[in-house]
């Protein structure tokens, strides 16, 4: 079982899994350019996310370096950051990213947060 660690009181959660893609850019410091990765934004907080993919990445034995994009509102965010950890089932693996330090990143975050469950309460609610 995992035991989560994570100090930071704030996280969304998203109801449904927001579309993303991620590049690795460094595998235990060897810089390297890969192809890009499609996978689900499962939650997001100002310092880190969780996001699902079809690829294993052993990130266990490797100190992985990746940069991720998504975009739930109409803007387009780009982060880079190191997967901190891994859980793996048979279809999918989740991995946790923590974000590199970025002074304006984590406002944009809350902000573009914002935008999206203002959206999201006000849209109509199909039954």
């Amino acid at each position: 079982m995992f035991t989560s660690r994570r100090k930071e009181p704030f996280r969304y959660i998203f109801t449904k899994p927001v579309d993303c893609s991620f590049e690795i850019t460094e595998i235990n410091g060897s810089v390297l350019s890969s192809k890009i990765v499609y996978a689900k934004l499962i939650d997001l907080s100002r310092n880190g996310c969780r996001i699902e993919s079809k690829l294993n990445l052993n990130c266990k034995a490797n100190r992985i370096k990746i940069q991720i994009g998504f975009n739930f509102t109409d803007k387009d965010i780009t982060v880079v950051g190191y997967l901190r950890w891994q859980q793996s089932s048979l279809s999918y693996h989740s991995y946790g990213v923590l974000f590199e330090k970025n002074s304006g990143l984590s406002a944009t975050i809350i902000e573009e947060l914002k935008v999206y469950t203002k959206a999201s309460s006000n849209s109509p609610k199909v039954s």
